[in-house]
């Protein structure tokens, strides 16, 4: 057999890897299928071969590898199947997960050696090792230098070092070699400067000891300053070769971060960037005194006092320019103020719609809400740059209650009192696609860079994932697209820095088509492209514009790519590069103002080889609303709380209570509904609360499961899932949640619809001690009864006990599986860092009931796990009731021929 190619080598792997974990398969144990030797292997067992790794190794995280069997197979599986099994076997849905050497480190430093040179100033050098089983070089230096000091040479004086028949002579260049005239040089012992570089850029210094090794240092405009040691090169002549960098703009790499200290406490704020710069801090825009408070990259604060309270940020220049930091706010506490309010302030959920008394609308209960503040740092908390042990204002104490309901009592915990813990840390989260602006096609494997640094690439649907660093607070993000026909795509993207995921469209501009230039003649390229309307400008390029590499003029032909941002027209707005921002020369960022902005490719042809309308549309504003009423009578008690007030009094407003007049809109039945009996807001990680009751046990990562419904009817019903502890001894019969969502009607078959119903995932509780497989129940509303349940999910539930009741045939009920089961089964799982990004994704696949797309069309026939048959009551009929008083005999022969009907279905 010839060689595989890479991605069928890496489903091999993988397979073997499943193999050796125990993953279950359809039909047979996986030992049998795959041909492996040895005793069997039990799920969560791993494989001899793999514990027995001599070398540092670690585990990957999990990774589920779905192989669907008809439309949508890989040509590796089938390769798989022919090579390494026997022929005929049906396998899918591995969990897999791989074994990789850990990185190589270094070993501990060796001892130091002796001091270089027989006088004077010198270094001496210690090595460390690196012992690599694999053979990778570990990160860093296996060198390391320290200055040290042998006895003064004879005939040198302590400050100048001077020898009157010696001489030292330098260079002074750039990193490429090219020599520096008028290169101001000096000596750290000598004061002011000693030379200045000649127009070949160098310089000769007499008196200077051969042996002495001094530094010698260059300064230069528009270059940052160089320092080298000189060397001899014989017994009365010294050399020295100075490389100065150009000098660049400074870049922040480091904000200084908010602070909450008590009185008399102190803090520090660092501030750091790239590059030659000196630092300016301010205190609310205020300047503050260099030579009072000694700062430089870090500003420390002593003592505080309450007036020193408020914002902070840093300026970083240098010659070539400047850059402001973002603001960090400085909280100082009264002695003994509590930084957390232990009562928590007021957070109100709905209850579901049978919770709330008839007539009166939907009913809310206030579970508390603790704010998301800053605590200063326990006692003798010395000033540092990162608070490691940062804390915030959290939950403390949660507390039990109980909402009685029209047939049930819902159990619920409400936020009892607020503390200081420590903090969750934030992860910002940016996910987002990159498509064409004419035409939405995805851009496939464009490279993403984060400044200058690639970062990854998208995904064969143009789908990106990325991880915001800490402390950013400008995110800019350029897509690359590998054929060329496309325009770079430089895209300042919003992020939630508190760690909730953002989703962003980045809109590519394609590169228009090329025109044939003479390079000999005058050429002149229009610029815009308006129709009907004049371009903005024209490019001129007058004759011998054009040259070689090596500064030759280029007369021959030049195929030439022009693509014009028109400023008149508003559709290609959306694909400009940036924000249409800039950092000014105070580090301010201030509107760009432009007439357009286009970019040109060039290439010599005989060297081919290298508007917002969402607000107009009345359509769209469907939460709008508009009043004709009188402004409050002043004095009047009841129009002095609302549901109107005056302009003065925004703030009281804001700050109603919940008993004051308002503006009510509710929906008794929406598309979707959640609850959840810990309170948690998607929107804000750091609301998470330890309990064994959380839907989500992990904050760090955060897994989503979904169920496709289809449902047989003449309509859209709601579909609710019950959410109950399983198999957990502390769980067992306790509700998670509730999630209601509103079937979906396939387009493109009457009669029928869909819905994609959230359940509670089963595994780890956020104790991280013993899994609960979660006991979910979905009842569809209204007269519906369950015909069918997928072949694969049911035989998945039957191999894995106990079973659910499932006496009730209006309900499905199931132990939530712990395997993350694929479209095949008709369930959906997403795991990601943000809940509300995994819920999104697990949705797209479920609409398209696929395990690797994405749909907003629902797609009722595919991927589904249980179908329901619902029926509407007929215009005129009778209720059974009234039936069974008017002609019983009839009613009661109704009644059988019907569950004769359902018996037939269910056999």
């Amino acid at each position: 057999m010839a060689s595989l190619p890479p991605l069928l080598c890496l489903c091999v792997a993988a397979a073997h890897l499943a193999g050796a974990r125990g993953t279950t398969l359809i039909e047979e144990p996986i030992e049998t299928m795959w041909g492996l030797e040895g005793p069997s292997l039990h799920p969560g067992q791993p494989s001899p071969a793999l514990e027995d790794w001599e070398e540092a190794s670690e585990w990957t995280s999990w990774f589920n590898v779905d192989h669907p069997g008809g439309e949508g197979d890989f040509e590796s599986l089938a390769a798989i199947r022919f090579y390494y099994g026997p022929r005929g076997r049906r396998c899918s849905n591995y969990h897999v997960r791989f074994r990789c050497p850990r990185e190589a480190a270094w070993g501990a430093w060796g001892p130091w050696g002796p001091c270089s040179g027989s006088c004077g100033p010198g270094r001496r050098l210690r090595r460390r090792r690196c012992p690599s089983p694999t053979g990778d070089a570990c990160p860093g230096r296996p060198l390391e230098a320290q200055k040290c000091v042998r006895p003064r040479c004879p005939g040198c004086s302590s400050k100048t070092c001077g020898c009157p028949n010696h001489i030292l002579l330098g260079s002074v260049v750039t990193p490429s070699g090219r020599p520096l005239p008028g290169a101001k040089v000096s000596l750290r012992d000598w004061p002011g400067t000693v030379a200045t570089s000649d127009a070949h850029g160098t310089f000769w210094m007499p008196g200077v000891c051969a042996s002495s090794q001094t530094n010698v240092s260059a300064q230069m405009d528009g270059f940052s300053a160089g320092t080298a040691q000189a060397r001899a090169n014989s017994s009365i002549s010294a050399v020295v070769t100075i490389v100065l960098d150009k000098l660049e703009k400074p870049h922040l790499v480091k904000h200084p971060e908010p602070r909450v200290r008590e009185a008399g406490q102190n803090v520090t704020f660092c501030c750091k960037a790239s590059g030659t710069k000196k630092y300016s801090w301010f205190h609310n825009g205020t300047l503050l005194d260099r030579r009072e408070h000694r700062y430089g990259a870090h500003l420390e604060l002593r003592g505080l006092r309450p007036d020193q309270a408020g914002t902070y940020h840093c300026k970083a220049w240098n010659d070539a320019g400047s850059v402001l930091s973002g603001a960090a706010e400085l909280i100082v506490l009264a002695p003994g103020q509590p930084a957390c309010d232990p009562q928590p302030r007021e957070h109100l959920i709905k209850l579901p719609d049978d919770c709330s008394q008839p007539g009166s609308g939907p009913a809310y209960l206030d579970v508390g809400l603790c704010p998301d503040t800053l605590c200063p740092g326990p006692a003798g908390f010395g000033p540092r740059c990162g608070d490691a042990g940062s804390r915030c204002c959290s939950v403390r104490r949660l507390e039990s209650r109980q909402v009685h309901c029209s047939s049930y009592v819902l159990p619920v915990k409400v936020v009892a009192e607020c503390g200081c813990q420590k903090c969750l840390p934030p992860r910002g989260l940016v996910r987002g696609r990159v498509v064409a602006a004419d035409t939405g096609e995805p851009l496939r494997f464009a490279q993403i860079l984060l400044g200058l640094e690639p970062i990854g690439f998208t995904s064969y649907q143009g789908d990106f994932t990325i991880e915001v660093p800490r402390s950013t607070q400008r995110l800019v993000v350029t897509f690359v697209e590998p054929s060329g026909d496309f325009m770079d795509a430089v895209r300042v993207l919003p992020f939630d820095p508190r760690g909730a995921g953002v989703y962003h469209e980045v809109k590519a501009m394609r590169k228009k088509s090329t025109v044939i230039l003479d390079a000999s003649q005058s050429n002149t390229l229009p610029l815009g492209e308006l129709e009907n309307a004049p371009p903005v400008g024209e490019l001129v390029l007058p004759p011998g514009a054009f040259r070689r590499a090596d500064g030759e003029p280029y007369s021959g032909p030049v195929e030439a790519r022009v693509t014009f941002v028109d400023p008149r027209d508003l559709t290609s707005a959306a694909a400009a590069p940036s924000d249409l921002r800039f950092v000014d020369s105070d580090g301010e960022l201030a509107p760009l103002r432009t007439y357009g902005m286009f970019a040109v490719d060039l290439r010599y042809l005989d060297k081919l080889g290298y508007l917002r309308t969402d607000h107009d549309d009345p359509a769209l504003k469907r939460n709008g609303f508009r009043i004709n009423l009188a402004k409050p009578r002043p004095g009047d008690p009841t129009e002095s709380k609302g549901p109107v007030y005056p302009w003065r009094s925004l703030r009281e407003c804001q700050e109603a209570p919940v008993t004051a007049s308002h503006f009510r809109f509710a929906r008794m039945e929406a598309d979707k509904y959640e609850y959840n009996v810990v309170p948690f807001r998607e929107g804000a990680p750091a609301s998470w609360t330890g309990d064994l009751l959380a839907w989500w046990p992990n904050p760090q990562e955060f897994r989503a499961c979904f169920l496709k419904v289809k449902v047989q009817g003449p309509q859209e019903y709601m579909i609710r899932s019950h959410n109950v502890g399983g198999s957990h001894p502390r769980t067992q019969g306790q509700l998670y949640g509730l999630r209601d969502a509103r079937s979906v009607r396939d387009p493109q078959r009457p009669g029928t619809s869909a819905a994609c119903v959230e359940f509670k995932c089963s595994g780890m509780l956020f104790d991280q001690r013993q899994v609960d497989r979660t006991l979910v129940t979905i009842t569809p509303q209204g007269s519906c009864r369950r015909v069918a349940v997928n072949g694969l999910l049911q035989d998945y539930l039957a191999r894995h006990p106990p079973p659910a009741p499932t006496d009730d045939p209006a309900t499905f009920a199931m132990l939530a599986p712990l395997d993350p089961l694929g479209h095949n089964y008709g369930v959906y799982t997403v795991t990601d860092q943000s809940p509300r990004l995994a819920k999104e994704i697990a949705i797209g696949r479920c609409f398209d009931g696929s395990s690797d797309g994405f749909s907003r069309e629902m797609k009722a026939d595919a991927g589904t796990a249980v179908t329901f048959q619902c029926r509407e009551p007929v215009a005129g009929r009778p209720s059974l009731f009234q039936r069974l008083l008017e002609s019983p005999a009839t009613a009661l022969g109704d009644i059988r021929r019907e569950m004769s009907e359902v018996a037939q279905a269910q056999a």
